[in-house]
């Protein structure tokens, strides 16, 4: 009888410190709050452990859910985002074709010079509209990676060619490092270019005027993959934004679209890889873009290409 009686009392406590420790560990209380009440709820050394040990993993176990809640939310943002940003890009594109056939037509036709120089202008602007768009399409629906060996040096080089006299105007020196002995490595050529485009295009944005970046391209130390680095001597990216910069639509600029950054990270996570970054306020960023050796390659290309 006494064992029995012991037992239902033990029960009942424990229930009852189960529940206070729930509704301390949900309230905003202080912690010097926090130890009175565990002082009225155990009384020797061994409980008050234990109780500290379970109110922890209690907290634990509460903090693991609410970032599971947050991360399947986000997941599901964007999942929505992309299905809207497809949707739209494909209204958006075939209008868009019909007006720069017609313009073309009148450009073609038009005798004075002024004129024709307007039209020209109007189709430049159409195409950097159509560029837009076929970002959101790249990343709303990426396309797989159509693998060949590539030679890096010559793709780093074509990069720096394309981009150099803009930046130039703007004050940026552009310099690229390419290991001596880095053989050609089997990637997607047109979206690794779109990748570091667009962290070049990023940097520059950082720099304003008058500034430095470097492409730089090495092999993994074991030599099992590929590491390709953008970095630039601009203001840096303050700590607190550093988990927002990849996500897509954020931007600092109001004329950017903030999608540079995401779609360069879907495109290397499409190759296996990862996008990271290091960053000091003040001192500059560097994106490091690694890119793991491919299973298995076909030397001779991608097959069944449209």
């Amino acid at each position: 009888a006494l064992v029995a009686l012991i037992n239902v009392v033990a029960g009942r406590f424990t229930r009852r410190s189960l529940a206070r420790l729930k509704d301390g560990i949900g309230s905003t209380s202080a912690p010097a709050a926090s130890g009175s009440t565990m002082g009225k709820l155990l009384l020797d050394p061994v409980s008050a452990r234990l109780y500290e040990s379970l109110r922890q993993t209690l907290e634990r176990q509460q903090q693991r859910d609410v970032e599971l809640s947050s991360r399947l939310h986000h997941t599901e943002r964007l999942a929505s985002l992309g299905q809207l940003a497809a949707g739209l890009a494909h209204e958006i594109k075939n209008p868009l074709a019909g007006i720069r056939g017609v313009l073309e037509l009148l450009r073609d036709e038009e005798k004075d010079g002024e004129r024709r120089n307007l039209y020209r202008e109007m189709l430049d602007e159409l195409d950097r509209v159509n560029g837009t768009i076929q970002t959101l399409l790249g990343f709303a629906r990426p396309s797989p990676p159509r693998r060949v060996p590539t030679p890096i040096e010559d793709l780093i080089g074509g990069i720096a060619k394309l981009m150099r006299p803009g930046l130039a105007k703007k004050g940026i020196a552009l310099e690229t490092t390419v290991a001596p002995d880095l053989r050609a490595f089997p990637l997607d050529p047109d979206q690794i270019r779109q990748v570091v485009v667009n962290l070049v295009s990023n940097a520059a944005d950082a720099i304003e005027r008058n500034g430095t970046i470097a492409i730089r391209a090495t092999a993994f130390p074991d030599g099992n993959g590929l590491i390709l680095a953008v970095e630039d001597d601009g203001p840096g990216i303050p700590e607190d934004r550093r988990h927002e910069i990849f996500e897509p639509f954020y931007s600092t600029k109001f004329s950017g679209t903030g999608l540079g950054l995401a779609v360069a990270r879907t495109l290397v996570a499409k190759h296996g890889g990862e996008l990271q970054v290091e960053s000091r306020d003040g001192k500059g960023s560097v994106f490091f873009a690694l890119l793991p050796e491919p299973e298995a390659v076909d030397d001779h290309g991608p097959s069944g290409a449209e």
